[in-house]
């Protein structure tokens, strides 16, 4: 039997993991397509509240184009198990493609406001790449560089907003349009020769595939290169499969995937209470009001551009340092921002004072907070969701924790302006400043480091660790 330590050095001396970077990639173009789908109302609902708009609309009607793509992730997330099970990761992220041309193809299309409801909801249904594509480079990463295959994911989600921003800018609302096609396009082009995962393959009971496409992903000729991975995949899901109760059964009836569910849930919720999602779609209209002197539409894209930066940066970081002090250092960090910002806007908005001398703070905070939220808190839960769950339970976990958040998005997108007016725009920022402590906090107490770890051994520390936490106090292990 060989020694994994030593078919690790192999695989890294001869490129073996040069397949698992490039479909890795192809597939991380299913999130940069969600990301124009989720960033076009920023540039959109600006344009078609002008006079040039041939489709008039009110402040309502603004908040319900930029919120209902969340509905329509509803729906996404809620099918994403069934399609991942039975079409496989593969088909299931063609599948997504597809359903984001559709939805560009219905926006181009619009000639009234309700016309833009639908290609929302319909764009939002494509949103279940946040399930399948970090599942898909979970399960075809070598434990050593998993995690950074799982923050390009979330890398080229900040690329796709930075796009959608960036030609919203500059460009026309009709140009903007037709330039979202080009996303999903490329990755149909691509991702049509990137293999399906072995996992999948062997849950099918198509071992001689599952064998090849293992081979190909470690670059290597000879099958016993290979012999102890496929050893720890047969007996995960012999395990999963010996397991009578189902997936819906065993994920709250389990204490390691009860714990761990919990703890998913609250970062997934977090990401959205932290307010990121109505500072990208809402950016223009917060930072007009500081009245600092760069057109608020360039500021934005900043910020997006600081999003991207700290995506790289977590990227190379997040296998290195670990998932849990990144969090922390995010949360900390998020909230400091954040409370700046609320800082700012009270000073000048309640208590009258004028801010002229550092109307920049706002923009200042604004992309600390957008930098030190994308280092942890966009990425860690992402690669958490391919790492802490069986195979069994994975995509539920997943499809549940992710509709909790679409739903709570939802809920932000749509109320922030009303919330703006009752307890001030100070009151928002603080209050999601409070928000962004709470899921770190939950998950560094429940769920231990994963990095270096393979898959089937972290199942197994986080129910060893479940069964010793029954027994006595929380402890960060």
């Amino acid at each position: 039997m060989c020694d994994p330590d030593n078919a690790d050095k192999k695989q890294s001396s001869n490129g073996g993991t040069l397949l698992q970077y490039t479909a890795a990639i192809s597939a991380s173009l299913t999130m940069a397509g969600t990301a124009t789908c989720i960033a076009w109302s920023t540039s959109a609902i600006p344009h078609l509240k002008s006079e040039n708009s041939k489709i008039q609309i009110t402040e309502m009607q603004g908040s319900l184009i930029a919120s209902l793509n969340y509905i329509g992730m509803i729906v996404g997330f809620a099918s994403s198990p069934f399609l991942m099970d039975r079409l496989g990761r593969k088909l299931s992220l063609i599948l997504v493609g597809l359903s984001q041309i559709v939805g560009w193809l219905l926006i181009n299309q619009s000639q009234s406001v309700h016309a833009l409801y639908i290609a929302r909801i319909i764009s939002g249904i494509s949103d279940f790449s946040f399930i399948v594509s970090m599942i898909y480079a979970g399960e075809i990463a070598d434990k050593k560089i998993r995690g950074t295959l799982s923050s390009i994911q979330i890398l080229s989600f900040s690329l796709g907003i930075f796009y959608m921003i960036t030609i919203g800018a500059f460009l026309s609302y009709e140009t903007v349009n037709k330039l979202g096609f080009l996303i999903p396009i490329i990755f149909l082009i691509t991702f049509a020769f990137m293999p399906e995962t072995p996992y999948y393959l062997l849950i099918r009971g198509r071992d001689d595939e599952a064998i090849n496409t293992l081979m190909k992903l470690k670059n290597t000729d000879n099958k016993d290169d290979i012999k102890l991975d496929l050893e720890r995949m047969k007996a995960a899901i012999v395990e999963s499969r010996e397991n009578c109760k189902s997936s819906f059964h065993e994920l709250y009836s389990t204490s390691g995937c009860r714990r761990s569910f919990l703890a998913l849930l609250f970062l997934k919720v977090t990401k959205q209470l932290s307010g990121i999602t109505a500072i990208v779609v809402y950016g223009q209209e917060i930072l007009n009001q500081s009245g600092f002197s760069l057109e608020s539409k360039y500021l934005i894209v900043i910020l997006c551009a600081g999003k991207v930066f700290s995506g790289i940066i977590t990227t190379s970081l997040i296998d290195i340092l670990g998932r849990k002090i990144i969090l922390l250092i995010s949360a900390f960090g998020t909230c400091l921002a954040l409370t700046v910002v609320g800082f700012f806007f009270f000073l000048q908005n309640y208590l009258k004072i004028d801010c002229t001398t550092f109307n920049w703070l706002p923009f200042v905070g604004l992309m600390i907070h957008v930098i030190t939220f994308n280092i942890g808190l966009a990425h860690v839960p992402a690669v958490f969701v391919g790492e802490v769950f069986s195979i069994k339970v994975k995509v539920l976990a997943a499809s549940f924790a992710l509709t909790a958040e679409a739903f709570v998005g939802f809920l932000i997108i749509v109320n922030f302006i009303p919330m703006t007016e009752t307890i001030g725009i100070y009151g928002t920022f603080w209050f999601f400043a409070v928000m962004c402590l709470i899921g770190p906090i939950i998950s560094n107490l429940i769920v231990p480091e994963t990095k270096g770890k393979y898959l089937e051994d972290i199942q197994i520390q986080i129910q060893r660790r479940s069964s010793r936490l029954a027994m006595k106090p929380l402890l960060f292990k």
